[in-house]
């Protein structure tokens, strides 16, 4: 039998799926992401993956979020190898199985992923390789809902100190949501959730977007800064089919804004056609039908 595995592991943990003979299994769950002094625990995950997949898999694809620089990607293959005895291992970055999931296949493509965080990634599978934004929630993640959350907090107490006006509807909002507005700059800065917490605020900014201005008005600016990214990182590929994911573009308004964007931009922009397990099984699949692929160190390598 020949047995493909393609593994995906986030925020909230492992998920996994095995593909036998071409029929594909049910998507599986491990371990949740442990991040420490030193980077990911990956034999935590690894362990969690063994009752869940075939034993020795003839490839196995493992996609996941700081693979150089939050684990070793030689031991990570190397643990694989040895506790699941996967005949091929590859490794690639989140983006990269994002990116291959909405498009739904493997070739040229660029995404917009838009959740707690945001990202663009493109690639030809040749010369580029190419990331915009995934900065994080103070240098950058423009349009995430992180964003959203931070732009809904100071656009209130804009309102709170009469800089400006508008967003009373808001401002009560975010008090009931959150409490007293005394309160939020220890619960945005110190809370060791607190990128969880302001990404929370999102459905909060985006039920209000269709009745209050300043609502309205940072949703669609997320919509635009999503689609600029996206423009940015399909820049020059010929060919490329783009596409988004992501929660937050289940907002009318932000999803609204960021097709008119994209528009503007020239981009046609599809319905994403999947996730990124889906992206890893599409890639351990496309690899085990014997195609090449060109690595990155960044994004996919042969492990």
């Amino acid at each position: 039998m020949a047995v493909v595995v393609g593994v995906d592991v986030g925020g909230s943990g492992l998920r996994c799926r095995s593909v036998v003979d071409g029929v594909s299994g049910p998507s599986l769950s491990g371990a949740g992401l442990h991040i420490g002094p030193a980077g990911i625990d990956v034999a935590s995950l690894v362990e969690s993956l063994v009752p869940l997949v075939p034993v020795g898999p003839d490839l196995l694809v493992w996609s996941m979020r700081g693979l150089l620089a939050l684990a070793d990607p030689v031991a990570l293959a190397a643990l694989i190898r040895e506790r699941v005895r996967a005949r091929e291992v590859w490794l690639c970055g989140d983006a990269l199985a994002a990116m291959v999931g909405a498009v739904g296949s493997v070739r040229p493509g660029a995404v917009v992923a838009a959740g707690t965080g945001a990202i663009a990634f493109a690639t030809d599978f040749d010369l580029i390789w190419r990331k915009v934004d995934g900065w994080g929630h103070i240098l950058g993640d423009r349009g995430s809902s992180a964003w959203v959350g931070i732009q809904a907090l100071e656009a209130a107490v804009l309102t709170l100190d009469e800089v400006e006006t508008g967003g009373d509807a808001l401002l009560a909002a975010l008090t009931d949501h959150l409490g007293h507005p005394d309160s939020w700059p220890r619960t945005a800065m110190t809370r060791p959730d607190a990128v969880a917490l302001l990404a929370g605020l999102a459905p909060v900014v985006t039920s209000l977007a269709a009745t209050d201005p300043v609502a309205g008005r940072i949703c669609a600016q997320a919509g635009r800064e999503l689609a600029r990214s996206l423009a940015t990182a399909a820049r020059g590929i010929e060919g490329v089919c783009v596409s988004r994911t992501g929660g937050l573009f289940g907002a009318p308004a932000v999803r609204e804004a960021f097709e008119a964007e994209a528009a503007a931009r020239g981009l046609q922009v599809q319905p994403p056609a999947g996730n990124g397990l889906d992206g890893a099984i599409l890639l351990a699949e496309h690899l085990a039908a014997g195609h090449k692929l060109a690595g990155h160190t960044a994004y996919l390598r042969r492990g």
